[in-house]
């Protein structure tokens, strides 16, 4: 709401409300799951608790949950060392705290090339 200068969501820009309403919380296909956060395994239909999708962070991976199936997410950042040496099992973080510039090997957007097995970095260049 603040990067909006609003005090309240009707004073939001109608696109971008749209565009807010009508995005998924999850993607899922045959070889990966992607969310914002994380999921809930606690819960038996993890695909139901959009809260965890979106706020969730430090959460256990069950590979037999997942059934070979990588979870793509972030929200809780890590530095870039940390995400470019990830295995390709169980969960991949992409966060690289890209806003934290000021800490130690954050400060950097990251994206994922799935098959390629490749991450993608880029510094920020705002700060």
């Amino acid at each position: 709401m603040e990067s909006y200068s609003a005090h309240s969501i009707e004073e939001m820009d109608a696109a971008h409300l749209d565009f807010f309403r009508h995005t998924e919380h999850y993607i899922r296909n045959t070889d990966f799951i992607v969310a914002h956060a994380g999921w809930d395994v606690e819960w038996s239909n993890p695909f139901a608790d959009k809260q965890s999708m979106l706020w969730i962070g430090n959460f256990p991976v069950d590979l037999n949950y997942l059934d070979g199936k990588l979870l793509i997410h972030g929200h809780t950042y890590q530095t870039s060392d940390y995400i470019k040496n990830q295995d390709f099992i169980g969960a991949i973080n992409l966060d690289g705290g890209c806003v934290y510039t000021n800490k130690e090997g954050c400060g950097s957007l990251f994206a994922l090339d799935f098959y390629a097995r490749k991450f993608i970095e880029v510094e920020n260049l705002d700060f």
